[in-house]
């Protein structure tokens, strides 16, 4: 899968996105965003990390579920996109 911009976090854009990207055998793993809950009853499954409950990882019956690894990807992107267009200021 390639990455790419996704115009809004609405549910008509995220649920674009995620059909365009993801089997629907698959099982879904978000965040508790309210625009993932109607896409999400399209897919073999879906485990959602509750943040706002101090939770960011649990075991679901055989299932390790946490968006970690989406996480991390985005910190790294933002972060190669700040090293690119980083300049430094002088006086």
């Amino acid at each position: 899968m390639i990455p790419r911009v996704v115009p809004s976090h609405t549910k008509g854009a995220l649920g674009g996105a995620v059909r365009a990207a993801v089997h629907p055998a698959a099982v879904l793993v978000t965040d508790e965003l309210p625009a993932y809950v109607g896409v999400g009853r399209e897919y073999a499954g879906h485990h959602r990390v509750r943040h706002s409950e101090d939770e960011f990882a649990r075991t679901d019956g055989d299932s390790r579920v946490h968006v970690n690894t989406a996480e991390s990807f985005n910190a790294m992107l933002k972060r190669g996109i700040i090293g690119v267009f980083y300049s430094r200021l002088t006086a």
